[in-house]
């Protein structure tokens, strides 16, 4: 019934507002920092002007924790940009695991490698 005690009613789901998302996000990035691969990695995109774009850390450890849960043998990345997310896989794949990144811009390319 509608006049049920509130311990009883369904919570709302929570929703993720900017405010929350950026406690997250900080939180996971103090739990989890960034290493001096990925750091560097950001350094260099970032003094050759690349677009503010790249994957916070947080988000890099979740890919590679989905793709290492998945066992994945394969991956494909559609825009690389600077690499910061294809390292994030590729650590995560299958001894033996492949990595095909396709990117547009030869100057992304050729900083990924």
């Amino acid at each position: 019934t509608n006049d049920s005690p509130s311990l009883f009613k369904r919570p709302t789901k929570p929703e993720m507002t900017q405010p929350r998302w950026e406690y997250t996000n900080k939180y996971l990035a103090d739990l989890f920092p960034e290493d001096s691969v990925l750091s560097n990695l950001r350094e260099d995109a970032h003094t050759e002007k690349f677009p503010n774009i790249m994957i916070s850390t947080p988000v890099g450890r979740l890919l590679t924790l989905f793709t290492s849960m998945t066992s994945a043998k394969f991956v494909v990345e559609v825009g690389t940009l600077g690499g910061y997310s294809g390292i994030c896989l590729a650590r995560g794949l299958a001894p033996n695991g492949r990595l095909l990144c396709i990117e547009k811009s030869e100057k992304y390319c050729t900083f990924a490698r």
